[in-house]
């Protein structure tokens, strides 16, 4: 299931930038009430998050930052959320997947933990072809128990793609991560540390910030 996302704006008043769009968010989960200038960025966006149900509305919430900025977003549901299970079937998601890039325009891929290896892995497949990613929280405690080829997925990624890390992620430390992405031997792929002790990412701003430098 794929939700298009939306921000409830409410635009009025003159825009300060050629291009720019004027949007008063009238709705935000994370108390943020501000008027949010910014270039559309020409392409959409699609949205993956990790394994639990909880990210759903996580996902929401960062749809609802980054979408100004993008002629269309999709936040992609996964297929064990609504059955109930507590684990995600990677090869049913990359088929999922597939079938909704097949008629993509332009894009990008924000995602988070389990969905920055299911986006490897249908990267290397060559069936999702972003012009960008932003990868947030890489799970190497689950690349590393299921012994996933994400190394190797990720030599075959020619797009530009900023992993963002906090410094001590309880499924993978930023120092951690960074050593094995330095053994991927990739220009095109970069880590970032944030500082933070957990698995759960909100630096909406820091999101939005990378998202703009991704696009250039």
């Amino acid at each position: 299931m794929v939700e298009r996302g939306t921000v409830n704006p409410q635009v009025g008043g003159s825009n300060p930038l050629p291009g720019a769009k004027s949007i008063y968010f009238t709705e935000n989960p994370v108390s943020i009430h501000a008027i949010n200038f910014c270039y559309n960025l020409g392409m959409d966006l699609l949205l993956l998050s990790g394994n639990s149900k909880r990210g759903k509305d996580w996902l929401k919430q960062v749809d609802m930052h980054l979408a100004p900025q993008f002629d269309q977003t999709y936040r992609h549901d996964y297929a064990h959320w609504e059955k109930d299970e507590p684990e995600i079937d990677l090869n049913i998601e990359s088929q999922r997947l597939s079938k909704l890039a097949q008629n993509l325009p332009p894009y990008m891929i924000f995602a988070k933990s389990v969905g920055t290896i299911l986006t490897s892995k249908n990267i290397a497949l060559g069936t999702l072809r972003p012009r960008a990613c932003l990868f947030i929280g890489l799970p190497l405690a689950m690349v590393h128990s299921q012994n996933l080829p994400v190394k190797e997925w990720l030599k075959k990624a020619d797009c530009p793609i900023a992993i963002l890390q906090h410094k001590s992620d309880p499924l993978g430390s930023y120092q951690e991560v960074e050593q094995y992405i330095e053994a991927v031997n990739r220009d095109n792929i970069t880590v970032h540390e944030l500082p933070g002790n957990t698995h759960d990412y909100l630096e909406f701003q820091i999101f939005n910030n990378f998202v703009r430098e991704l696009a250039r």
